[in-house]
């Protein structure tokens, strides 16, 4: 027997046990402490808008300090007069998920596209498997070319490996000058997605798009179209983009601001 087990209230205590209940891409010991602290810019960073208190039910249930997390979830979530809009965000999301699902699910295994996502390409780090990188490629009815070697986010790799790999896309955390250092390195010239000019920014709005934030809505959309654009040619992902930022942030957003998001640029048109 251990503190996990009918142990009485006591000071907040992080055992690496929220992770293994939590069935979603957050990190919810970092959340946690975030609301506890009060600390709005980290509440947002580690996706406060896109759960619900139930979605922390397991997590109270074997927090060895007996916190009532969904309290202090719904309290926060209350006090910024998001509990409806985080529900409705939720909805949104499950939605795009599935129905991005439907159509990925006649793509056949052979046909799938092969997709390499690093925050540094060049200077090889990557994303692997059991990552929420690695889910929404999946998704999206892709494959991740790291997945069955690496595991984890910003993993170092070999250049052998890359080259082995040979994606067919590659998608980068970093800024344009990334990509312009990949297509101009002749180390990479050998793979397919080089080849092919199928190399290109992550998006970056209120935080990037790939990992962790509200915005994964948009990821799933924007990639879908990105690697599968036949099957996903009624997706306006500028007008898509817009509407979402004015039901989930309410603000307008012109068409110039998304291309610049997009683009992973700054309002002035610097690098982001």
């Amino acid at each position: 027997m251990d503190t996990n087990l009918h142990g009485g209230p006591r000071a907040f205590v992080e055992t690496k046990c929220f992770e293994d209940v939590t069935p979603m891409g957050l990190f919810p010991i970092y959340l946690i402490k975030a609301c506890l602290a009060g600390d709005i810019e980290k509440m947002e960073k580690y996706g406060i808008y896109e759960v619900l208190p139930e979605d922390f039910a397991l997590c109270e249930y074997v927090d060895p300090s007996k916190n009532d997390i969904q309290d202090i979830i719904e309290e926060k979530l209350m006090s910024f007069g998001k509990y409806e809009l985080a529900k409705k965000y939720i909805k949104y999301l499950d939605e795009q998920v599935s129905d991005i699902e439907k159509v990925s699910a006649d793509i056949a295994e052979g046909d799938k596209a092969t997709v390499l996502h690093g925050d540094a390409l060049i200077d090889l780090t990557v994303d692997g498997g059991d990552t929420i990188i690695d889910e929404w490629i999946n998704d999206i009815g892709a494959i991740n070319v790291t997945a069955e070697e690496v595991k984890g986010n910003k993993q170092t790799v070999t250049m052998e490996q890359i080259l082995n790999w040979n994606p067919d896309f590659i998608i980068t955390g970093k800024n344009k000058a990334e990509v312009d250092a990949i297509l101009n390195d002749g180390t990479w010239k050998g793979i397919k997605a080089v080849q092919d000019g199928n190399v290109t920014v992550n998006p970056k709005g209120v935080f990037t798009w790939d990992r962790y934030g509200v915005e994964l809505a948009l990821q799933l959309q924007w990639a879908a179209k990105l690697i599968y654009p036949d099957q996903f040619s009624d997706l306006d992902i500028v007008k898509t983009t817009q509407e979402f930022y004015k039901n989930f942030f309410d603000y307008e957003l012109t068409e110039d601001e998304v291309n610049l998001i997009l683009a992973r640029e700054n309002p002035d048109g610097t690098a982001n």
